[in-house]
């Protein structure tokens, strides 16, 4: 029997390695690294013609038309954006083979947009863990940039 923890460690390890091979797309990426800490806000940072991005990976196993981001995520990247820790972020989310990606500025525009929503979800997705009200942003589909893993 798996545990939780190697549930939800496989299930990072699943976004990360589609995201590694969406990365390996772009000869300007470099310098790929991945958080250690379960609960960074973000899940690797990168190098793209010199500037330093953070990205929030999420690997999903079913298709929404809107995916939802927890706003305390978009918060902890606005202030690494404002503290010159990084120069953007972006949020990729895998479905199957399809990477739906967006960047800062489009999360920052559904945050405007759209406002914030409460959804009552697991604490941890991957993990049969217990309910809470989470605050995210509802970002639909046709904003992303869709990339397929394999292109």
């Amino acid at each position: 029997m798996v545990s939780m923890i190697d549930n939800f460690l496989q299930a990072e390890l699943e976004g990360r390695t589609k995201f590694n091979l969406i990365a390996k797309q772009n000869p300007y990426i470099t310098d790929l690294e991945f958080t250690n800490d379960r609960y960074d806000s973000l899940a690797c940072y990168f190098r793209y013609n010199g500037k330093l991005f953070g990205v929030e990976i999420k690997n999903r196993n079913s298709y929404y038309n809107v995916w939802n981001k927890e706003v305390w995520k978009f918060e902890a990247m606005n202030n690494l954006i404002k503290q010159n820790k990084i120069q953007g972020g972006y949020f990729a989310v895998f479905y199957k083979s399809d990477c739906y990606l967006y960047d800062f500025q489009t999360i920052k525009d559904c945050y405007e947009k759209f406002g914030v929503s409460d959804m009552w979800a697991k604490k941890q997705t991957v993990i049969n863990s217990t309910y809470t009200n989470k605050k995210i942003i509802s970002l639909p589909v046709e904003l992303a940039k869709i990339k397929n893993i394999w292109s």
